[in-house]
Formats: C-alpha cells, structure tokens, sequence
C-alpha cells in the first residue's frame, strides 16, 4: 500500500470546514449528537486494538523513529498541511514539524524503559489555538510508553491529525495506535474510558478521577526593561501574537513597559504594525470588538482605532489591562508602562499564568534578578516561547497540569502508582479538620525557616532521625512493622544522598542558553507513604503532612518528634480532606491524587512514581531561563 500523502484530497476537504469562534466545547457537543451507542460502540472496538500495548520495547522505539522519518522525508508535504492551519508554511517546516520529529525520536530512547504493559490509552484534545508542535507532546511520551492515542479533534488540527493517523497504519503501526473520533458524542463516556487524558486549551468541562495533563491559556506577560532592543521586543509581538510563530501556544497578551521608554515603544510597535499588511482571521471579530467596548469605557486606547471590519488589523489597547474569558486565544495585545523593577514583577505575577514570562534586557544582572522573582515555569530573555524536546517544563498556577517534555514527561505516562494507604485502614478522629488547619499552619510557620536552612544542615538533621530509628527498632517492631522496612529507611537516605543531582539539562537550541534552577515546593500534603518520596520532600525543603495509619502510627509521629516542629506532621484522615487542602492558600501540594470528590481540576494535585527523576520533579519547583545572553 503506498503511503504517500494525498495533500490536495486532504486540502480541499479541510479548507470548506467551518470552525466556531469561540472554543467551546459544549458548542461542538450541542451541534452534532452521536447516540451513546455509537459511542459505545466505537470505544468497545478501539479498545480491542491493543497490538501497541503488547509490541515488544524495542519494535515500539522502531516504529516511532519510522515515523519521525517519515515526516522527516515529507516535510513538504506535511508543512502544506500544517500551512492550513494559521501557521505559514515556511514556519511549519522549519520550526514546528522540526520540533514534533525531534520529539519522537528523543522519547524513543526511553522505549527501553517500560517494564510493564500498559491497559490504557490516552485521550488527547487539541483546541484551535495550538500548533502542530503540540502533537510533539502527546505522541512522543505517550507512543513510547505504550499507549495508544485517541485524539478528539475539535479543531484545526484535525487535517494533520487524519494524515498521521494514515500514516501510522501504512508504516506498518499496529490498527488502532492512533486514531481519531470526531468530537460530537458525550465526552464523558470518552472521559472515562481512557487512562490518561491530555488537554491543550481547552477548560469547559468536567473531568472524571483520571491522570490528567493539561495546560490552559491565561494572560502571558512581557516585561521591557528600558535598555531592549525595542525594535526586536515589536517584531517579537507581532510575530507571536498575530501571526501563529510559536512552537507553543501561550502567545504574548500583557507588555509591560518601563516609564522611560514607554512613549517611544508605543510609537515603534503602531509604526510596525501599520507596515504590516498581513491579515488575521475574522474568527475573533466579535470578541475584539467586545473588548474594543470595554476600553473605550475605561478610557483605554485603542490602535488601530476600530469603527466597522476589523478583520484585517492586529489590535493593541495602549494604557490599561483587559482581561476576559476568551481574551488568551484572541489577536490583541495590552501595553501598560511601569516605574521600577519591582512594580514590573507584581504587574507580570499579578494573573493566573504560571507557565510563561518574556523578558526583555540587555543587563545580566536585571536579567537575574527579575527572572528570579517572576512566578512562572519558564522565562524567555530577550525572546519568546522557546521550547525543546529534551527540556521539561510544568504549568504553575492555574495553567495546567503536569510535566512536558524530558524524561519527566515520559515518566508522568509510565508511572506506577505506589502503595498507598487505603482510607479504610485510616484512623478517623473527631474535629479531624481542624487538626488538620492546625498542621497547615504549623507546616507553613516553620516552611520559611526549613526551606532556607542549608542543604548540608538539612542533611544532618534528618540523618539523625533515621539513626534514631535504627537504634530503636524494638519499639516499632510491636506495631507490625518488620526490621526490613526499618532498615529501607537508612538504605534509601543513602540513595538519595548518592544519586541526587538537580539533574542538569543543556540548551539543544543554537543561540539560546539555558538555566535550569529547582526549590522546594513549599507545604506537601500526602497520603502517599514512599520512603523515597518522604525523605527527597524534607531534604529538599518542603514541609510534610502526613495521616495517621494503623500499621505504623508510632512510628511516624516517633520521626516527627526528631524533626524540627512542623517539618513533619501526622493528623487523622477525614472525609473532605482533599477539598480543603484544595482551597487553603497555604497548601503548595497534594501528592497520590489529581481531581478528587469532583473537585475542579487543581495544579496542587500530583501522582508520583517510583523513580528518582519522577519523586525529585514533583516535590521541587522547576524554573527554566532561557536567554540569547550569558547568564551568571
């Protein structure tokens, strides 16, 4: 069977589809209704094909190089597709399908490493706003640990998605590796079928208790330093925000802008964009003109000034902030000026993003200091929305969930959940939530103290307590706690000591240098009992709340008495307990479970694995800088 790529059948079928404006989900689902038994019906089918799950590691990490060779050697053909989507085709072909086949053979590697077939499959959703690198992030991780894919397309993407789905087959890919369900069916029994579910900008809907990967479009800022190449900083805006260059969507909506250069920026970015003659799509007119309305209200400015069509311009509101539901997928951007370097830090952490920030200075040393303070996963200096294979990154606050890219990525995937304390087998107690406030505040008090204390002072501190628990073993032994469990405690300490590293990674992107730094992650709430996980959280700085269990309560409230008050706490478990951690501001992480009790889809819940890499990456804050200059 041949399997060459028909690009004009493809073409001319995808360029007469419609899309909606706005990316709502229920929209698609309120449109086109299949029955639930067409649903069922599909699903029953797709998961009998699980040849994928059952290929031996090394012909899975064959078939995924195949197909990076593939797109490799059709590059053409798959960027005239990709060109279809908003992107052009010149940067679908040297950046975006660069970065998916780079992505495939860098998860490839880890084939190797799965040691346990996988029941699952994961679901992934895909919105307009993202590009074809995005595919880079569910397929890479998700082939090479043995899933299937089913994606759900309820957008743009869906061309280049029916094409791979082709192309998997004529390569050679077990039926039903990848498939594709248009999305006009009842999600949720989709929902809960799947292992894993994987959403890009995408949030109006309700998740069941499942692995959950997600990451959401809010405000992302940039912040111009008075010594930038402003002419750079306004090509770098248009180019992101209006004309689809991104590897990764989280296009620039907030430019702050220091007072001294603040005029003469504004007059450069009008002058650019009024030389620009390339047009947007008129799928966000009604949203541009809602917020062009808002800001004539609030006396905003707006450029260009809008009274009809305004389909063809890019659209800047000079002088304030904007903000609305839908306002992160739409073409505008807002220019606000700020006085000092700390009015522009709490300007740019002042939103619900904690994926992004762009920064914009040619010091070194302004470039430290404010990368340090912003409150984001990764910063850009003097660039924009750079990414890398090879290179994890996290959403922090409310842009999602998860880790993407790097092993962490394929980790998330291939997890094993460990034991767990079973809430049955947990000691319930009366006025259990309040206990439970107590240990909160108990935790985040000594948090400051614990988390700045040295490594080394860290290190001897909880190397006392597991001595303790070695010279008293007799007394935990009463409370069916064998001398082999003891003695893990002293063997792990030691493998983490020996192994530990920050686990260093280096820029695969020329011109770009990159700084990886790590912190603790502040008050853990756990029900996750991994020896490995409770020591890597203490030495790493976090403070820990555990609960009580039967089998080894001695124990546990006997370790946090060789700690610092409130380093180590133990509190009764209680039903509601995952909702309250949810919504006390003082509670940085909940470890073992994601969206619990129909709570909405929090970033403080995480699964953790039994490696390493995985336990080290979901007690620490991960900040990646990436810079055109050289960082001290």
């Amino acid at each position: 069977m041949s399997s060459t790529v028909n690009i004009e059948v493809i073409k001319e079928v995808f360029e007469t589809m419609k899309y909606t404006e706005k990316e709502n989900l229920n929209f698609h689902l309120q449109s086109h209704q299949n029955s639930d038994e067409e649903i069922n019906a599909f699903l029953k089918q797709f998961e009998k094909n699980d040849t994928w799950n059952n290929l031996a590691n090394g012909d899975r990490e064959k078939l995924i190089n195949k197909l990076a060779s593939k797109i490799e050697k059709d590059i053409d053909d798959f960027a005239s597709i990709g060109d279809t989507e908003g992107s052009s085709f010149t940067y679908t072909k040297q950046k975006s399908l660069p970065f998916l086949i780079e992505s495939l053979r860098y998860h490839a590697n880890f084939c190797e490493l799965v040691d346990k077939k996988q029941e699952d499959f994961v679901v992934s959703i895909l919105s307009n706003a993202n590009s074809v690198s995005s595919l880079g992030y569910v397929l890479g991780p998700a082939l090479a640990a043995g899933y299937r894919i089913l994606f759900l397309p309820t957008c743009k993407l869906q061309s280049i998605v029916k094409v791979i789905e082709k192309t998997v087959t004529d390569l050679g890919f077990p039926e039903g590796t990848i498939s594709v369900l248009p999305l006009n069916g009842d999600i949720e029994l989709i929902l809960k079928s799947a292992g894993v579910i994987n959403l890009f900008n995408t949030t109006e809907m309700k998740l069941p208790n499942k692995k959950v990967m997600a990451v959401f479009p809010y405000l992302t800022p940039v912040v111009v330093l008075e010594n930038a190449d402003l002419d750079s900083v306004c090509e770098c805006l248009i180019n992101a925000t209006w004309k689809n260059q991104l590897l990764f969507e989280l296009t620039a909506k907030e430019v702050f802008v220091q007072d001294t250069v603040y005029e003469r920026f504004v007059r450069k970015l009008k002058e650019k964009i009024s030389n620009d003659t390339e047009t947007i799509p008129k799928i966000y007119d009604n949203t541009i003109r809602n917020l062009i309305s808002k800001a004539n209200k609030n006396g905003i400015e707006t450029f260009p000034p809008r009274q009809g069509d305004i389909s063809s311009g890019k659209t800047v509101f000079i002088g304030g902030r904007l903000f609305d539901s839908i306002t992160p997928s739409a073409p505008c951007v807002s220019v606000v000026s700020f006085r000092n370097i700390d009015e522009a830090v709490s300007l740019a952490n002042n939103n619900m993003q904690g994926l992004g920030a762009s920064l914009w200075t040619e010091n070194i040393g302004l470039a430290n200091y404010v990368a340090e303070k912003l409150d984001v996963s990764n910063v850009w200096i003097n660039c924009f929305s750079i990414y890398a294979p090879d290179v994890a990154f996290t959403p922090k606050k409310f842009s999602g969930k998860g880790y993407f890219g790097g092993i962490q990525s394929f980790n998330e995937l291939r997890y094993k959940k460990d034991s767990i304390s079973k809430k049955d087998d947990m000691i319930m107690s009366k006025d259990a939530d309040k206990l439970f406030s107590t240990a909160i505040f108990s935790a985040k008090k000594s948090y400051q103290s614990w988390s700045s204390s040295s490594r080394q002072t860290r290190t001897k501190v909880l190397l006392t307590a597991i001595r303790y628990i070695q010279n008293n073993k007799n007394k935990f032994i009463s409370e069916n706690v064998s001398v082999e469990w003891l003695d893990e405690w002293k063997t792990f300490f030691y493998q983490y000591i020996e192994s530990h590293s920050n686990f260093p990674v280096s820029s695969s992107i020329k011109g770009y240098h990159l700084s990886v730094s790590y912190s603790p992650l502040g008050v853990l709430v756990s029900e996750n009992y991994n020896k490995m996980l409770l020591i890597a959280s203490i030495l790493e700085g976090n403070t820990l709340i555990l609960f009580k269990h039967e089998l080894c309560q001695i124990f546990y409230e006997e370790l946090a008495k060789q700690l610092p008050a409130g380093v180590l706490n133990i509190v009764p478990y209680f039903k509601g307990v995952a909702s309250l951690a949810s919504k006390n501001p003082m509670v940085d992480g909940y470890i073992n479970e994601f969206d619990i009790d129909d709570i909405p889809l929090s970033h403080k819940f995480a699964t953790v694995g039994t490696t390493l890499p995985d336990i080290y990456s979901k007690v620490t804050n991960l900040k990646n800088i990436w810079s055109n200059i050289r960082m001290k």
